[in-house]
């Protein structure tokens, strides 16, 4: 039971539309398939040296599941071996495409019956034929059979004269089968099975050897499986008188839907036409559903719904796709292939999930995986097949990657990957014209003239397509001179650059010049290549003015800084005479009464300066002084000068000469003084009435 699981999951790996052929073309997605079966209905399928045998039931059973699992853009085409006795003219008994639907494939093998004749060659030659003339990504030619084929000449050469784009599955069932030689390289398979339990082993020896039928572990009492890799196809064949296949739950709860039904599969009652064989023998164990789920699945735990079921077998397709990439010198991976420079890298291949790019990691699932790749470098192809680690120079031009990866022993997949390598070119600048920037009292004088570079590719002279494709000449100039500066102009001439000095018009020139160091640079892009390249160009300067001229801007800065400094001088003592700084604003005058009985009491003055004499420099400041009680009246307010040292004068001193009611420290003012009085902000000023004398200190 379990080797009859085996061979109709295998030839279900084969059908199945979502199978990654051996030769796949990543960006065509699904492959169409076109499957030529030459049946063998002869009698010795139904009976055997005079006994039943039910070679017939398996073999049919199996092609129920091949058209259970055609995919959509599958054909199968079954060709009798009785139908062609007579030639090659008769059409094939069945044909079947995938688009009709499972159902009615699976009807239409199931109801077949034939007349259980012989085994012609006609047959072979017929399906070769319309297979050779069939277009497809993959063509499949499979023989079954039990015996000698009565009219075939050199088999091995017929095989042998095939189309490359067809492969052969050829296998003989009994002692007395056929034989042809296999050759794997021309895509030429071969196996024997001598007794009836042998063909199923057989058929699954082919289906791994070519289609590679992968089996998943299930735990047979939680029914959960689970994959490190992506997968894009599950397939749960369920083997059982009352099989139901409900559906697969991810680990985290989700349904997997399947998108169709289940398709069941069931052994045929009657086996031929030929009233002849009226006692044939039916293997009616031969039941099943078979359920494919198709998509993107992601690695982790699920769990098969499934009932009734005596055996249960998964099987599974990774969804993967080889990548290649390419490792720089600096050890990190290029990120954008389409912009690859001219150097040495090194290939690196593995799997990635297909259509996502993610990292496929190494899994048991995969097997032993072998990578290798054909490289052609500007149409020559590399005599060494590289592998990855190795080191790759890649040259300016294309380069062109067919890589392979074989893995799960047989399974192979393939990607052309073509790239245009680029090389950075160095361009070379060269000073041709240098004549000296005159300056004169004007500027530059006539104008100034250029400075010419010519520049070169590489040793070579510019195209005038090239020469489109360079931007215009870049300056660095010194930090500190920007009184010349300078504009580029690239000259209609291909590889001709002229740099120009320029000064502000209307303006003298200003300062010392000296010679100037410039630093130039020329890029240029042309599709992914780039040009670059710079020098320097010393540039003379010819300063024609006088010493004054020079010297203008410093003699103005340096008057300008006499005049800042005699400004500040100006605002410093000894220059300028500030008034003492212990002088009150408001001091305090003590009013002592001449009536007896009353008490001392005390009184505010006020001192205020001359706001202008303190802005004005070297001006002595000058304020006044009020030192008698508000309401006293009669007496002047003191002004006074700063006289330095911390000193004032009292300037006003006739208006207090001869009064001898006023007293400054102890000393009435003479009547005719015509000096200011020097004093300190510690002065006594008294002055005396009948009722009151009042007695004032600056400082207090």
């Amino acid at each position: 039971m379990r080797r009859l699981l085996s061979v109709v999951v295998c030839f279900l790996m084969v059908l199945t539309a979502s199978c990654i052929p051996m030769d796949v073309r990543a960006e065509d997605g699904y492959p169409t398939r076109v499957i030529h079966v030459v049946y063998d209905d002869s009698g010795s399928m139904i009976r055997t040296g005079g006994n039943p045998v039910d070679t017939w039931c398996q073999a049919k059973y199996s092609m129920e599941v091949f058209a259970a699992m055609l995919g959509a853009q599958d054909t199968m085409n079954i060709y009798v071996m009785s139908d062609y006795v007579q030639g090659t003219t008769a059409e094939p008994r069945l044909r079947l495409n995938g688009g009709d639907g499972a159902s009615a494939n699976v009807s239409k093998v199931h109801d077949m019956l034939t007349s259980a004749g012989e085994t012609p060659f006609n047959a072979v030659r017929k399906a070769y034929a319309d297979l050779a003339e069939a277009s497809a990504d993959e063509k499949w030619l499979v023989v079954l059979t039990d015996g000698e084929f009565q009219d075939a000449e050199n088999m091995d050469d017929f095989f042998a004269g095939k189309q490359q784009d067809v492969k052969v599955m050829f296998l003989g069932m009994g002692a007395a089968a056929a034989s042809i030689q296999a050759d794997e390289g021309n895509h030429i398979f071969f196996e024997k099975a001598e007794t009836s339990k042998e063909i199923l082993n057989r058929i699954t020896d082919i289906c791994t050897r070519i289609f590679n039928s992968n089996k998943l572990q299930v735990d047979t009492d939680t029914l959960q499986f689970s994959f490190d890799v992506p997968m894009s196809e599950l397939v749960v064949f369920a083997q059982g008188a009352d099989v139901r296949i409900n559906g697969l739950t991810a680990e985290d709860g989700t349904e997997v839907p399947a998108g169709v039904a289940p398709v069941p599969v069931r052994y045929c009652e009657e086996a031929t036409t030929n009233a002849s064989y009226t006692d044939i023998k039916v293997d009616t164990n031969l039941v099943g559903s078979i359920q494919t789920f198709q998509g993107d699945y992601g690695s982790g735990t699920y769990t098969a719904d499934v009932a009734g079921a005596e055996t249960l077998e998964i099987y599974y397709k990774p969804n993967v796709s080889i990548a290649v990439e390419l490792i720089g010198a600096d050890g990190s991976p290029v990120e954008s292939m389409d912009a690859l420079e001219a150097g040495d890298y090194t290939l690196s291949f593995g799997f990635v999930r297909t259509g996502s790019g993610e990292k496929v990691p190494d899994s048991r699932l995969l097997g032993d995986v072998e990578y290798t790749a054909k490289v052609t470098i500007n149409g020559e192809e590399q005599e060494q097949a590289y592998t990855s680690g190795d080191t790759i120079t890649l040259e300016e031009g294309t380069f062109q990657v067919d890589a392979t990866a074989r893995y799960l022993k047989y399974n192979t997949v393939t990607t052309h990957l073509s790239y245009d390598i680029f090389k950075n070119k160095g361009m070379e600048l060269q000073v041709t014209d240098n004549p000296a920037c005159v300056v004169d009292g004007k500027g530059l004088a006539g104008g100034g003239s250029p400075i010419v570079l010519k520049a070169t590719l590489e040793g070579n002279e510019f195209t005038e397509e090239q020469w489109q494709d360079v931007d215009d000449l870049q300056i660095t100039q010194p930090a500190d001179e920007e009184r010349i500066t300078f504009r580029t102009e690239k000259g209609k001439e291909p590889g001709i650059f002229y740099i120009y000095p320029v000064m502000e018009e209307g303006k003298r020139p200003r300062g010392e010049f000296h010679d100037l160091e410039l630093a130039v640079r020329a890029s240029g892009k042309s599709g992914l290549e780039s040009w670059s390249g710079g020098t320097s160009v010393a540039v003379q300067v010819d300063d024609q003015r006088s010493w004054f001229e020079r010297e203008f801007d410093n003699i103005v800065r340096a008057a300008i800084c006499l005049l800042v400094l005699l400004l500040i001088l100006g605002y410093v003592p000894p220059f300028k005479k500030r008034l003492p700084k212990k002088l009150k604003k408001m001091p305090e005058i003590s009013c002592k009464p001449n009536i007896p009985g009353k008490r001392l009491w005390t009184a505010k003055g006020r001192f205020s300066k001359n706001r202008l004499s303190t802005l004005i420099p070297y001006k002595a400041e000058t304020g006044t002084l009020r030192f008698l009680p508000s309401g006293v009246s009669g007496v002047p307010v003191m002004k006074l000068k700063a006289a330095g040292g911390n000193r004032m004068e009292i300037v006003n001193t006739k208006a207090y000469g001869g009064k001898t009611a006023l007293t400054i420290d102890g000393v009435p003012v003479s009547k005719d003084a015509k000096k200011n009085l020097r004093k300190s902000a510690g002065t006594i000023i008294k002055y005396s009435t009948k009722d009151t004398d009042y007695t004032c200190i600056p400082s207090k």
